[in-house]
């Protein structure tokens, strides 16, 4: 059941299910990244234990905020529609350059960052 965590895959894309890397899994995953492709697919807990060994993790709300961003970026007029994955493209790389660079400099988890970012950009929108 948990031999997708030891295959020997240098990246890993937990889509299934919410929390299928948890505690009791967490010291099985050998990959150097983890690209989160469902809703929360790592538990809290197993996350640390990730973020201490120095696995790199990207949020599920970084990496999957392709379409949404593409659509916000049309729908509010601040690219045209030929530059859009471009623009996209951009604003998901530094994000995730930003996340990573975040929580190896503060010692959190990529998810706190990606957090700590998200509320940033809210205040600069001037939303609370």
């Amino acid at each position: 059941r948990d031999g997708w965590l030891t295959a020997g895959a240098q990246i890993i894309v937990p889509a299934a299910v919410a929390g299928a890397i948890n505690e009791k899994n967490v010291k099985k995953v050998t990959a150097k990244l983890i690209l989160e492709g469902a809703n929360i697919p790592i538990t809290p807990k197993a996350q640390e234990v990730l973020t201490r060994k120095g696995t790199p993790i990207i949020p599920d709300f970084i990496a999957n905020a392709g379409a949404a961003a593409g659509f916000g970026l049309v729908l509010t007029g601040q690219c045209p529609v030929e530059k859009v994955f471009e623009e996209f493209s951009k604003r998901i790389r530094d994000g995730v350059r930003y996340t990573v660079e975040e929580s190896r400099k503060n010692k959190i988890t990529t998810r706190q960052a990606a957090v700590n970012l998200a509320n940033k950009n809210l205040e600069a929108w001037g939303v609370k």
